[in-house]
């Protein structure tokens, strides 16, 4: 019997996909009103009210404990606290579950739930996909990159709704509209492979959108929580509920600048990045920002010169400084002329330095060297061998692809991190030096890696006796002690029975009689040469 399978599929506008879609919009608008009441239940002020009417109410009815009646006598303002506390929790929810009603109400209402087919086949960009466990639902997600996918604006009445224009065309900015996964699911962290899924599409399908646009509340986390680690970046909106609750509403935003088709020799005018970066920079004033290079190498490239890539990428990351909490990443390919530029310590003080290499590399040293990994080895002496060999990337090429190659390890790899600190805030200045491991998109142990399970198995050494040959025969041949005694006292047969012969030595000499039948002949051979 097969196993029961994930898939994420699009939308069919059926009957029973409609009232799923609605259903769980509206679920995913009413679930923050948990956290909502939760928090006014521990606000200071609610807390106070609800002692002092409980005071009130025990001293009304003269519960207050009585030490003459024993411990159990502690117990009778038990009543009066619980009767207070009850009228309480209802009236939190009251004054909260209005404005949650208002908003799932709103969120039904708007024009992108009108006529879901029409509105969301508007752009090749956007879609609806459901997310499925077998046949149990697990979560949706709806990105909406058409015209209107920046207007949040809510469809009321009929007369309204005759109105709504679903003019086609794609949008340079998308909007996910709905993302929600039940609670069960979440752990597995299946909602980033829906987010992925999603993201993956909005950009490939049409290369007009550039950037996509979110909306995070801190009463719902795990959706804050993956929007930024794909990326997003907050802009912060606080929205008011009731009047004790304030919920942080933050906007995200993933801004892709995609530069591909600008060539040099193939487009009239190229676009320059040193001008166009800081452009952009500039409309994100106050926030921080995460710049990612895809290709360095591709800039370079463009633009001929290590000195001109340097000063962009100088000029861009003194604009990212100046902004709380913001980095530049650079993406390169080993071996690079622009990695020792933009590893100086005059470019950034602070580094980290994330280098991959292919697994094998590790099984070298422990065959060619006797070196493993800290702790089986001294950090001194592992980076020793190992960072001398990860420089020559030829040799590390044919580890992998030579004649004698193991291959890449598929999706394994050993990462190595390098991290620099210029000190200050309480850290200490210096460089740190890691390895990790990576399997898939995940990190891991470097004993988990199946590549190198050999490395980690210790060969009991095995020493074997030699064969006795008195083992298994019909006779016996074996001493028994005064036998061997015995055998002992029976004198050697040398001349000098053992003892030495004298300290003199004669130095050695080759004493030779000629003998009559010996050819020996006293004419010189080449007499005749003149020699």
């Amino acid at each position: 019997m097969a196993g029961t399978e994930a898939r994420i599929r699009v939308y069919d506008d059926s009957e029973q996909d409609q009232k799923r879609l609605r259903f769980y919009i509206g679920k995913s608008n009413m679930e923050g009103l948990t956290a909502a009441n939760v928090k006014m239940y521990s606000n200071p002020f609610i807390l106070a009210i609800w002692l002092g009417l409980s005071s009130a109410f025990i001293q009304f009815m003269g519960w207050w404990p009585n030490p003459n009646n024993g411990a159990i006598a502690y117990l009778s303002p038990i009543p009066a606290f619980a009767a207070i506390w009850l009228p309480i929790m209802f009236g939190c929810d009251w004054l909260n579950r209005d404005d949650f009603e208002k908003s799932m109400n709103n969120a039904l209402r708007r024009r992108d739930l009108i006529k879901i087919k029409e509105y969301y086949s508007r752009s090749p960009a956007s879609s609806i996909f459901f997310l499925e466990y077998g046949d149990r639902f697990v979560g949706l997600i709806a990105i909406d990159a058409s015209p209107d996918s920046i207007k949040d604006d809510v469809i009321v009445s009929a007369d309204s709704k005759a109105k709504v224009s679903f003019t086609k065309g794609t949008s340079d900015v998308a909007t996910i509209r709905h993302f929600f996964v039940e609670e069960p699911y979440r752990a597995a962290n299946v909602q980033t492979d829906l987010l992925q899924f999603a993201l993956r599409h909005a950009l490939q399908a049409n290369t007009k959108v550039k950037s996509v646009r979110a909306t995070e509340s801190s009463l719902v986390p795990y959706i804050g929580k993956v929007l930024r680690e794909e990326g997003f970046k907050a802009e912060s909106v606080v929205e008011k509920l009731a009047a004790l609750v304030k919920s942080g509403l933050q906007q995200s935003n993933l801004r892709v600048v995609d530069w591909t088709a600008q060539i040099p020799g193939y487009v009239d005018e190229l676009v320059d990045p040193s001008k166009e970066i800081p452009k952009i920079l500039s409309e994100y004033e106050g926030i921080s920002v995460d710049v990612i290079i895809d290709s360095a190498d591709t800039l370079f490239s463009n633009l001929g010169s290590q000195s001109k890539t340097y000063n962009v990428l100088s000029n861009i990351l003194s604009l990212v400084k100046h902004k709380p909490t913001s980095r530049l990443i650079a993406h390169i390919l080993a071996p690079s002329p622009v990695i020792p530029l933009l590893t100086e310590v005059r470019l950034s003080p602070s580094l980290a330095h994330i280098k991959a290499h292919p697994a094998v590399v590790l099984t070298h040293l422990s065959t060619a060297y006797l070196t493993l990994p800290p702790p089986h080895s001294t950090p001194e002496k592992f980076w020793s061998v190992f960072t001398p060999l990860t420089e020559r990337h030829h040799d590390c090429e044919k580890l992998v692809f030579g004649s004698d190659g193991e291959g890449s390890g598929g999706s394994e790899i050993v990462v190595e991190i390098v991290v620099r600190n210029a000190g200050g805030n309480g850290r200490r200045r210096g460089v740190e030096r890691v390895l990790e491991a990576w399997s898939g998109t995940s990190p891991c142990g470097l004993q988990d890696l199946e590549t190198l399970r050999g490395l980690w198995s210790k060969k009991a050494v095995i020493q074997e006796d030699a064969p006795d040959p008195t083992k298994n025969v019909s006779f016996n041949l074996n001493l028994t002690a005064e036998q061997q005694h015995a055998r002992a006292q029976v004198p050697l047969p040398y001349a000098h029975e053992g003892n030495p012969t004298g300290s003199t030595t004669t130095p050695a000499a080759i004493l030779y009689d000629p003998d009559s039948a010996d050819d020996i002949d006293d004419d010189d051979p080449d007499e005749d040469l003149d020699l």
